[in-house]
């Protein structure tokens, strides 16, 4: 995942680091090329940083388009550059569940807590919040304003306090 230094750090990764967005760029390109018929690995590279891995596979078509890179786009592309978001946030989450991992992170609050969070949720924060169940490998709460429910609005364990 990422080295010692980053696996150990205080807070909960939210980025990747240098060395995963370069792999991480190198293996899209690859990709490309292998299944798609892009051309130009350095190009493509330079493209993908250009792009914002959010926009639709379109979207990212589009800005592509006028690029470095050489790309023959078609629905199969368009459809494999729809992916870069989860592609992203997969390498994230894998580095959140070795960072709990590493520092041992458990819940503090237990299922059925009323709870207050720091973000906003679309839940209905004129009615109690309640701990509902926990994703543990993430360090998070699931958390719904339905104390009966299975399952709810991930959040992490740091974005929850006990209601006083």
């Amino acid at each position: 995942m990422f080295d010692d230094s980053e696996t150990f750090q205080k807070e909960r990764p939210t980025k990747l680091t240098e060395v995963q967005t370069e792999s991480m760029y190198s293996n899209i390109a690859d990709e490309i090329i292998n299944d798609y018929r892009g051309s130009n690995k350095e190009g493509i590279i330079k493209d993908l940083k250009s792009v914002w891995f959010n926009d639709s596979g379109f979207e990212i078509a589009k800005e592509m388009e006028d690029g470095y890179g050489t790309y023959k786009f078609d629905g199969d592309l368009i459809s494999f550059l729809d992916d870069l978001g989860f592609e992203k946030r997969r390498i994230i989450s894998a580095n959140v569940k070795e960072w709990v991992k590493a520092h041992d992170i458990k819940p503090t609050l237990k299922k059925g807590d009323i709870i207050t969070m720091d973000r906003r949720t679309g839940l209905d924060t004129e009615s109690n919040i309640y701990i509902t169940g926990f994703r543990i490998e993430e360090g998070c709460y699931l958390v719904h304003n339905d104390i009966d429910r299975n399952g709810g609005v991930v959040l992490p364990y740091e974005a929850v306090k006990i209601k006083e």
